[in-house]
């Protein structure tokens, strides 16, 4: 049933991904120059996720972009409905106004 928790995890697996993350995200952007970037590479699982913790780290408008890198061509078949073959590369700067073009 998937309404319910996580047994081998008491239902904390993603709560701890967050908690392991968000202060090394913190810090990663407390030691950027004010044109610093930083990718991070995530699977699809995750990347909405991923993407609204960055925003509120970084702020939305230091989002750069995100690029799609397939990573498996012939597909992971641990997916119940279609194979995923694509990793995501998430792309935030420090103050996205201080980037050159």
């Amino acid at each position: 049933n998937p309404l319910i928790s996580n047994t081998e995890t008491s239902g904390r697996k993603h709560s701890n991904w967050l908690n392991m993350i968000y202060p090394r995200l913190k810090l990663a952007r407390n030691l950027f120059k004010d044109d610093g970037v930083i990718f991070v590479s995530i699977d699809d699982n995750e990347v909405a996720n991923l993407r609204k913790l960055c925003d509120e780290i970084f702020g939305e408008d230091n989002f750069v972009g995100e690029i799609t890198i397939q990573s498996n061509p012939r597909g992971s078949q641990s997916s119940n409905f279609f194979a995923t073959v694509d990793e995501y590369l998430l792309c935030y700067g420090k103050n996205i106004q201080n980037l050159s073009k």
